[in-house]
């Protein structure tokens, strides 16, 4: 397959990665993967296809590292007032996920819903 990647090494990449958290950072800009991809001139998908690369050396553990500062800065935001758009964020885009665990039983431990037993259909 023909490398159409903008970044044809991971050196490039990281080039341009270090450029948009030193941006960010000096203008007071959150970490984003929205603002990487807009600094790297990619779409989200050509991220996510770069961090699945293995065509070119080192690529695809440039962009992990990348996305690896973005949710560490998002994560730390989670101890500060509004976590709400935060905590959407890390589960879009970093697959964070809420875990509930649900145990149904009745009086002394029995199961609530019991298996149906000779059921037809006409």
């Amino acid at each position: 397959m023909a490398n159409v990647y903008k970044y044809k090494t991971a050196a490039a990449f990281e080039k341009a990665a270090r450029r948009y958290f030193k941006s960010a950072e000096e203008n007071k800009k959150p970490f984003t993967v929205t603002g990487l991809c807009i600094e790297l001139g990619i779409t989200r998908q050509t991220l996510l296809n770069y961090e699945n690369n293995e065509e070119i050396d080192g690529l695809s553990e440039a962009v992990k590292m990348a996305k690896l500062l973005i949710e560490n800065f998002l994560e730390e935001r989670l101890f500060e007032h509004n976590v709400t758009g935060v905590i959407f964020n890390l589960k879009n885009n970093f697959n964070w996920k809420d875990k509930t665990e649900t145990e149904l039983t009745g009086k002394d431990g029995e199961r609530l819903i019991q298996p149906i037993l000779n059921v037809t259909t006409a």
